[in-house]
This record gives C-alpha cells, structure tokens and sequence, in this order.
C-alpha cells in the first residue's frame, strides 16, 4: 500500500509537476499557454515559429546582399576617384614645377632690367656723347 499513490487510503493523488521546456532559460517550468497543449501542438506551434524565423532571416539576407552590392559600387567609385585625384596631383605638381621656373625667369627678367642699370647705360652714353661733341669741336 506504500508504494500506491496517495498511500493506498482513498486519499487524492499528489498534484502533477508540472513539465520542464528544453531550452527555456529560467526555471524552465512549462507556462499556463503550454501546459495544456499535447506534443503534437507544440510542435507545431514550434514549427510555426522556425517558419516565421525563417521568413526573418530570408528578408535580412536580402537586406545583406542589397547592402553587400552598394559596398561594392562605393568601393568601386572609390577606386575611379583615387585614379582620378592621383592624376589631378600628378597634374597639379607638373604645373607648380613651371610656374615655379616662369617665376624664376619673370625673377631674371626683372633683375636685369632695373632702372639702375638703364640709368647707368644712359649716363654712360651722355658721357660718350658729350665727350664725342668737345672733340668734334676742338
């Protein structure tokens, strides 16, 4: 008599635990909603579920590849604006080297022809000329 639930003495059974959940952090003790739901239910609520994820992670791979193919494009775009900025530099130091040596000529240029030097030249040549007029004269 015992080993009978209740001890053998008409007295009611022990109250049923209640079933653990796989994989439900927590107690893992089954919720009112699981409860009373057979095995077949459950899993088809589960499949459901995974159906739902599936449909998730269908629309975020989508969004990926979307985003993975304009990373590409920007990466693309990227490497024509290098080529491009590399041969503006290129271009940009050619035409600093010649404007550095126009400067330079322009520097020559100016040097040689100050007024100093011409005013020197005029009076030189008065000089030769006034010198010409007295031995024209004598």
């Amino acid at each position: 008599e015992a080993l009978l639930p209740g001890g053998g003495h008409g007295a009611a059974p022990p109250a049923r635990r209640p079933r653990r959940q796989w994989g439900v952090p927590g107690d893992g003790l089954e919720t009112e909603e699981t409860a009373a739901a057979s095995n077949r239910d459950l899993m088809s609520q589960q499949q459901q579920v995974l159906q739902q994820q599936d449909a998730q992670l269908d629309v975020l791979a989508t969004s990926v590849r979307r985003q993975k193919h304009i990373a590409t494009a920007i990466g693309g775009e990227l490497d024509e604006q290098s080529v491009i900025i590399d041969t503006l530099h290129d271009h940009v130091d050619d035409t600093n080297v010649r404007v550095r040596k126009a400067n330079e000529h322009v520097a020559k240029v100016d040097k040689k022809s100050s007024t100093r030097v011409l005013w020197g030249i005029i009076c030189c040549l008065l000089i030769t000329l006034v010198g010409l007029s007295v031995a024209a004269l004598w």
